[in-house]
């Protein structure tokens, strides 16, 4: 099996495990109004998460999306609908949220977790350390004992 099919038979899983409705969501909240070089919903869906999951710069995720046939696009292009997509992300992962995927039944508990550094005007350094959490199954932060 040649690496694109193998990256495409994983993207069909992907897509395998979201509701139903990619591309009417993202009409309705105008994620995707202009459809010159990305056409469809599932190709804005694959941009977006080329961005935030492979952790690519927008010129690694331009030159990215040229190769992967998803279209032509300069990095202020996809920066411009990265931002129109946000809302219609929001959505999305609420959506997954409460489809029911949410925990295994095995007890895991899954939580996103997220850190950032704290400096003020004038530091050297880092001044504070700001950790958040949340509780994916029950949507909302843990309940700390």
């Amino acid at each position: 099996m040649e690496n694109t099919d193998l990256i495409n038979e994983e993207w069909r899983h992907v897509l395998s495990l979201l509701p139903g409705d990619l591309e009417a969501s993202c009409e309705e909240k105008l994620a995707l109004v202009r459809r010159r070089r990305i056409s469809s919903a599932e190709d804005l869906l694959r941009l977006c998460l080329g961005y935030s999951l492979c952790d690519m710069s927008l010129r690694q995720l331009a030159a990215w999306s040229t190769v992967a046939g998803l279209g032509e696009l300069s990095d202020v292009a996809i920066l411009k609908r990265l931002r129109h997509a946000s809302e219609w992300l929001n959505i999305w992962f609420c959506r997954c949220c409460k489809s029911g995927r949410d925990t295994p039944s095995t007890g895991c508990q899954v939580r996103i977790l997220d850190a950032t550094t704290i400096q003020r005007p004038g530091s050297k350094g880092t001044d504070l350390r700001l950790h958040a959490s949340f509780d994916l199954a029950g949507q909302r932060p843990p309940r700390w004992n």
